[in-house]
């Protein structure tokens, strides 16, 4: 715990290395191919050309995100570099407040550096990069909020700003929101059982923002519509039916467990020592826990992403105990070496969810398509965004029910059967296209 912020210029010129050095590579690491990696990247270019078309997101989602890439979109002018920019930098960007809290808490720069490093090339939040892009984001409210959360005395001022943090959270994902409200609910069991008065503080602000984006959900779904997921959610864990489609694989087990352990261990030596200041290290163990749980759900596999988060946290912290700064230095190097072969692999899986014969099939499509014109292509979302972004047309997995609908294009892989009825227009290297007459 600390009493305030005592950054200096020379935390300035580190951030900025740091920041500057992270852009550049994460630039390059998006761009890499001329279709930009990320699963959900066409998506999220999707929703920018919408804004820049008519000032709206066309899919509902929490929109600060969307906004943010959309004005970065604006200045270059762009849609695709618009994005790739606004990724890396919001990527880069939502660390640098654990390299904040890390200095504060210990008062040291070498676990700082350590804390923020291991975030940016940690393999879970490579993965993450121009695809979970809101949630990635978002990280940089769990820290804020943090920030001022573990400092000691906190005045008003910090309880407002926690509070506007986690609001912003809310406004960028639903599971960023969530991960702060556990931060505040251990930190609160925590000054209960320490007898101490902060906790009405933080359990009103875990409540109040429960309670005003629950509102803004009855309000205004469209921006709030998050929370449907945070219902899923319970409803999986309270189902008796199996609900995880996507089995991780136990090596994403790793961080986590790891940290929890390092977590317990460090709180049981503190308490051993008579040392009851452990409000930080007790919130990250609850974090942690949370996230490791095999919950019955399609989330867990975006909990154990999630993991990067405190064991990097808790992995600076162990670095700050050490006293000699040469044997400090040392042990991070160690620390940030240790899954750099991870870290490259995950690298090298980093790629588009189609190629480039798709494409070019998409683009010959194109031009062949008349516009506002009704086309059905039944694969997965994914490629379907893709789709969408590329013929800047409404794609529609089925056939819908419009009064007067009279043609239809139908896009279908080359393995596939072709719709009856219907007459082959174009057929590519992967797709062919139909036109069907009603």
């Amino acid at each position: 715990m600390y009493s305030g912020l005592r950054l200096k210029k020379i935390d300035f010129l580190i951030i900025t290395i740091i920041l500057v050095s992270a852009i550049y590579i994460y630039y390059h690491l998006i761009d890499r191919d001329p279709l930009v990696i990320g699963v959900d990247a066409p998506y999220y270019m999707i929703q920018v050309r919408e804004i820049l078309r008519s000032g709206s997101m066309k899919y509902g989602d929490p929109p600060l995100t969307f906004y943010i890439l959309y004005a970065i979109a604006y200045v270059v002018n762009d849609v695709r570099l618009g994005f790739i920019i606004g990724a890396s930098i919001l990527a880069a960007s939502a660390s640098i407040p654990f390299y904040i809290l890390i200095k504060e808490v210990t008062g040291k720069y070498i676990p700082a550096i350590t804390t923020i490093l291991l975030i940016l090339y940690s393999p879970l939040y490579l993965r993450m990069l121009a695809d979970f892009v809101k949630n990635q984001f978002g990280v940089m409210f769990i820290g804020l909020a943090m920030i001022y959360l573990f400092k000691d005395g906190q005045t008003l001022r910090d309880y407002i700003l926690i509070f506007l943090f986690t609001l912003l959270a809310g406004l960028t994902h639903i599971l960023d929101f969530a991960l702060i409200l556990i931060i505040l609910g251990g930190y609160t069991l925590t000054s209960l059982l320490g007898r101490d008065r902060e906790w009405r503080m933080v359990l009103l602000i875990a409540i109040v923002s429960i309670t005003i984006y629950y509102v803004g959900y009855l309000l205004n779904p469209f921006y709030f519509g998050d929370l449907n997921r945070g219902f899923g959610f319970i409803s999986d864990i309270t189902s008796s039916e199996e609900n995880i489609r996507r089995t991780p694989s136990i090596t994403m087990y790793i961080p986590g467990i790891t940290a929890l352990f390092l977590s317990i261990i460090l709180i049981g030596y503190k308490l051993y020592k008579n040392d009851y200041n452990i409000k930080f290290l007790f919130s990250i163990a609850i974090l942690d826990l949370f996230l490791i749980i095999p919950w019955n759900s399609n989330w867990v596999y975006r909990f154990l992403i999630m993991t990067f988060l405190p064991s990097s946290l808790i992995l600076g912290y162990i670095v700050s105990l050490v006293e000699n700064r040469f044997n400090m230095l040392l042990i991070s190097l160690v620390i940030f070496t240790m899954p750099i072969s991870n870290t490259l692999m995950t690298i090298n899986h980093l790629h588009p969810t189609i190629n480039m014969l798709e494409y070019n099939d998409f683009t010959a499509i194109g031009n062949i398509i008349e516009s506002n014109s009704i086309i059905v292509f039944k694969e997965s979302l994914i490629k379907r965004y893709w789709a969408e972004y590329i013929l800047n047309h409404e794609i529609y997995s089925r056939i819908p029910h419009i009064p007067g609908l009279s043609t239809i294009y139908i896009i279908v892989r080359n393995d596939g059967i072709g719709p009856p009825h219907a007459k082959l227009l174009y057929h590519g290297s992967v797709y062919s296209l139909y036109i069907l007459k009603i």
